[in-house]
């Protein structure tokens, strides 16, 4: 349906507003205007307008937007025929209201949009039909020198709540269901921003991810009460991944990466120090995949634009069978 564009904003004195008014972000749209009209553009199927055009397209997606007073109704349409709208409603210049309905007029979801006395955006309540519980989305200051922030995202006892540090960077992340804490995220940064660690917590199990100076993933560990689950390691030479090595479950695998300018051109992993696959790229668009068993080839793939067009079954004097076809 239409694309929302979705951006946070930070401001003071929330509790100025009602109990209703939690502090938020807003999705922003095509202001309306004061007189009325209407306008065409040719549009993509998600209902961004693109080109201007005359009129009702025969062909393809068209988008039509009227304006009347406070209110601008967006209509879309595929090879002439109506398949959705939404109707947006605005007081003093300020979007409040979002509806979008399917060809036959019923409503799929509602936007509310809320505003402190100062008129900065601070919420949004979402509701999917008219019978669902209204899913809120707000943005709450915590002191009033803006230096810290929660981002809150949830409905009744269920909830996603982002505290933020004063340069507005995430800081923890906690998953309420049921009025119990089931998640947890932090990052952990340098006195300069730059993230260091990121400690994933969900029930017994940890999830630590390192990055170096330049924000790239070097290690990564996953943790099942206290004991190591999963170690993974991560080699660059420059803005290229070249290696990966990945211990757990009694295994060692090894994935490296040979580049040709900005490209992979050969991949190979290897299971205990014995190659399982093989993939090597003619050009961006073809690449062959050679499968092992025992350190062995036994089936080769040829593909090209994402399909197989070629398997060739492998024995210990060369190919004994192929299909040759759009697989």
């Amino acid at each position: 349906m239409f694309k929302k564009i979705i951006a946070v904003f930070n401001s003071i004195f929330c509790l100025r507003i009602s109990l209703t008014k939690l502090c938020g972000i807003v999705v922003f749209a095509v202001p309306a205007s004061s007189i009325g009209g209407l306008e065409w553009y040719e549009s993509s199927p998600s209902g961004m307008p693109e080109s201007p055009t005359d009129g009702l397209a025969v062909e393809g997606w068209t988008l039509s937007i009227e304006y009347a007073d406070d209110t601008e109704t967006q209509t879309l349409y595929l090879n002439g025929v109506e398949q959705s709208s939404r109707v947006l409603m605005r007081k003093n210049g300020k979007l409040i209201n979002s509806e979008e309905f399917d060809a036959q007029g019923n409503l799929l979801n509602k936007s509310v949009y809320v505003y402190d006395v100062d008129g900065s955006p601070r919420a949004i309540y979402f509701s999917e039909d008219t019978k669902s519980i209204p899913h809120v989305i707000s943005d709450m200051v915590l002191t009033t020198d803006y230096e810290n922030r929660r981002h809150l995202e949830g409905f009744e006892d269920s909830w996603r709540i982002t505290s933020m540090d004063s340069n507005g960077r995430r800081s923890t992340l906690r998953i309420i269901d049921s009025d119990e804490i089931v998640g947890e995220t932090k990052w952990i940064r340098d006195s300069a921003g730059n993230l260091l660690e990121e400690l994933i917590i969900r029930d017994t199990k940890e999830h630590r991810i390192q990055y170096d100076s330049k924000a790239r993933m070097t290690k990564e560990e996953i943790l099942d009460n206290g004991a190591p689950v999963l170690l993974r390691n991560y080699f660059w030479e420059g803005d290229n991944l070249v290696r990966v090595e990945e211990r757990g479950n009694g295994a060692v695998e090894i994935k490296d990466s040979v580049w040709l300018g900005d490209r992979i051109i050969e991949e190979t992993t290897t299971i205990n120090g014995v190659i399982s696959v093989e993939l090597v790229w003619k050009n961006p668009n073809e690449k062959v995949e050679t499968l092992y068993r025992n350190g062995k080839p036994f089936v080769r793939v040829h593909w090209e634009d994402g399909r197989k067009i070629k398997e060739e079954f492998i024995g210990d004097h060369g190919v004994i069978r192929e299909r040759e076809e759009d697989l």
